[in-house]
């Protein structure tokens, strides 16, 4: 267990100082006098995603047996960017991802948690998969546009890999909120993460609609995507409390 804190805070803070600045993107994208007005949106999903899964490192220094649901977050983000990475611009790249992916796998390894973690059928919350997958397809195939962007555009949201972490984002969206539908232990954690970063860039899509910005969601899909995150967490939390379970404990299979 010793073991466990120790390669966790220091992973923690290697995250913290590599991240700093474009973790600063999620409040600083908003600001009137922004030095990079055309990549607001690109730049707010960024910062957003960096900071949440920061935090899902930096909680397991408390009582991580009870945060599984954070930590999959970040695994799973990390995940999807590093598989994204390959898709999009080949092994080379994906690789450099290395330096995130090894300290997560051994963080894994030793928490304390992931050994019982129970993601069986007996746990499957339906209401909240409908919702998943009601997110999923529509993200994955957003992901999909995004990729064939980078492959085909050259403009400075393909240099700066915008479009890969905007596939990325989404990805994570969807396969997040379909994991939250197995009620890991922590799974509030989770829930509200995915629907934290849908809510940010649904704003984000709503107040700079401009073109310039990139591909983002759209002022439709923007507003779609706040209304979806708020039936998320509120379907999430109507099913913990009509079985009577919490984020930390099984809860029986929804009706």
């Amino acid at each position: 267990m010793p073991l466990f804190y120790v390669v966790t805070a220091a992973f923690l803070a290697f995250l913290v100082f590599a991240l700093n600045e474009p973790m600063r993107f999620a409040y600083l994208a908003w600001t009137t006098d922004y030095g990079f007005p055309t990549h607001r949106v690109h730049h707010l999903m960024i910062g957003a995603l960096l900071t949440i899964i920061v935090l899902s490192v930096a909680v397991q220094l408390y009582r991580p047996a009870e945060r599984v649901g954070a930590f999959l977050f970040g695994a799973l983000a990390v995940g999807v960017l590093t598989a994204i990475t390959l898709i999009a611009d080949g092994i080379a790249a994906a690789g450099e991802m290395a330096i995130f992916v090894v300290p997560l796998a051994i963080i894994g390894l030793l928490h304390p948690g992931l050994r019982a973690l129970d993601l069986s059928r007996d746990r499957l919350d339906t209401r909240v998969l409908a919702l998943g997958l009601v997110a999923a397809v529509p993200l994955v195939a957003f992901a999909a546009v995004q990729l064939n962007l980078h492959q085909t555009l050259t403009n400075d949201h393909v240099t700066f890999g915008h479009y890969v972490m905007m596939a990325g984002g989404a990805v994570t969206i969807g396969l997040g909120a379909l994991l939250v539908s197995l009620r890991p232990m922590g799974w509030r954690a989770l829930a509200y993460g995915v629907a934290a970063l849908a809510t940010l860039v649904g704003i984000a899509s709503i107040v700079f609609p401009d073109p310039a910005q990139g591909v983002n969601f759209g002022v439709a899909g923007g507003a779609l995507a706040v209304l979806w995150a708020v039936c998320f967490v509120a379907v999430a939390e109507y099913g913990a409390r009509r079985t009577g379970g919490t984020d930390l404990e099984a809860t029986d299979t929804a009706a």
